[in-house]
């Protein structure tokens, strides 16, 4: 197998080829030796690092560079530090541990069958090490019926919610409540669906619950989601946050690894029916043809066509770069605005964002909570906002114009 033989993978760094090179759990023989032919070129340990710390799979590296084979090729003093972040990454997991158990314990008490979802749960059922999965924050599905009743059970263990600009929102286009937050704990999202929030099948998400395996994490029993589902569910998960600006590469690693150790037990044809009955056929297919043709994930060639090449093409270059797409960012968040009927809720939206709560504010601009400044951050607040966002498409605009003439003169 040849590893970065397209033109678009050509194109790229060996700094980052290196990146998605380590970006998986295992390596076998082919990966390895192409990890020896790249390791033994001059590198540019500094950008190394760099983009893997922006792409936080620095625990990941770690893993590969510590192994014998390759500490010849690994300055002593980027080891140390990979081992220190490694070490600080799995106390930090402990501890996120101990908060899920927490968690468990809660919904089981009052007999709430929910599914852990991304990081909470493939952290202890798909990775072999604590330490090479990081997590942002603990998301749990729960059936749309047990939404109420889970969410009084998180606010009875400590945990509160607190409104911010967008939370008129999260109750309408949204898959999941206002994030609950405790003081030193990850926050915790509690959904009702999984995919597209724009137009939620129920009638899915039941079937989906009926096809929920039963496990068990740290003795107690839940359910996890199927197979197929979980990578439908980490596809579009993926796709939505590539569409904005956000980068996590263990993101990548979760879908290749899924498919990879699942790969002789994997309903294909249970999958693209699931892909048709929700209408996501766009972003599954564009992920798959990237995870294929970049990562190499063992997907079948059946299930991929030509347009997806097409989707796909720039997507390999565009994950490494460090510009913020916000040209792209803030059309999102307009078309989502925009897509309810009536005029209610985008006006509450554009008026929490210019006018928000007076402690978003206060602790926003770190100032002291009185009266005055409040005023003041009233109507000063919806002018940073508009000269923001505008500086922010501008930048944009001008390095995607900067990169369109470097690519056609250099």
């Amino acid at each position: 197998m040849l590893y970065f033989n397209s033109n678009k993978q050509q194109d790229l760094l060996v700094e980052e080829k290196l990146t998605i090179l380590m970006c998986r759990i295992s390596l076998d023989d082919e990966e390895s030796k192409q990890l020896h032919i790249l390791l033994s070129q001059p590198l540019n340990w500094s950008l190394l690092l760099e983009i893997s710390q922006r792409a936080i799979i620095l625990p990941l590296f770690f893993k590969h560079l510590s192994q014998e084979q390759f500490l010849k090729y690994v300055p002593k003093g980027v080891l140390t530090n990979l081992n220190t972040i490694y070490r600080n990454i799995a106390l930090q997991n402990l501890r996120i541990q101990s908060q899920i158990k927490e968690i468990l314990k809660s919904m089981q008490e009052s007999n709430i069958p929910i599914i852990l979802l991304k990081g909470a749960y493939l952290s202890n059922c798909l990775y072999d090490d604590i330490a090479i999965r990081p997590m942002g924050d603990i998301d749990i599905l729960c059936q749309k019926s047990d939404m109420e009743k889970a969410s009084e059970k998180i606010k009875e263990i400590g945990y509160k919610q607190f409104k911010f600009p967008q939370s008129s929102l999260h109750f309408t286009n949204s898959n999941h409540l206002i994030p609950f937050e405790k003081t030193n704990k990850l926050s915790i999202e509690i959904h009702d669906y999984i995919f597209s929030a724009k137009d939620k099948n129920f009638e899915v998400m039941n079937n989906i619950w009926e096809s929920a395996v039963p496990k068990k994490i740290y003795g107690f029993p839940i359910l996890s989601l199927s197979v197929e589902d979980e990578i439908l569910h980490l596809s579009c998960h993926l796709y939505k946050h590539l569409s904005t600006y956000e980068k996590k590469f263990y993101w990548f690693c979760d879908i290749h690894e899924i498919i990879k150790q699942n790969k002789n037990q994997i309903d294909w044809d249970k999958l693209y029916y699931r892909v048709q009955n929700l209408y996501i056929d766009k972003q599954i297919g564009t992920i798959f043809y990237f995870m294929k043709d970049v990562w190499h994930s063992p997907i079948p060639e059946n299930f991929l066509s030509k347009k997806d090449e097409k989707k796909e093409k720039n997507l390999a270059k565009e994950i490494f770069s460090n510009n913020i797409n916000y040209f792209k960012y803030y059309l999102k968040i307009f078309n989502d605005v925009w897509s309810f009927k009536g005029l209610k809720t985008p006006i509450i939206y554009l008026l929490r964002c210019f006018f928000p709560d007076r402690s978003h504010l206060i602790n926003r601009y770190e100032v002291k909570n009185n009266a005055i400044n409040w005023i003041l951050l009233l109507l000063i607040h919806p002018f940073i906002v508009i000269f923001r966002a505008f500086g922010r498409v501008i930048t944009t605009i001008y390095y995607e114009q900067k990169n369109r003439f470097l690519s056609v003169f250099l």
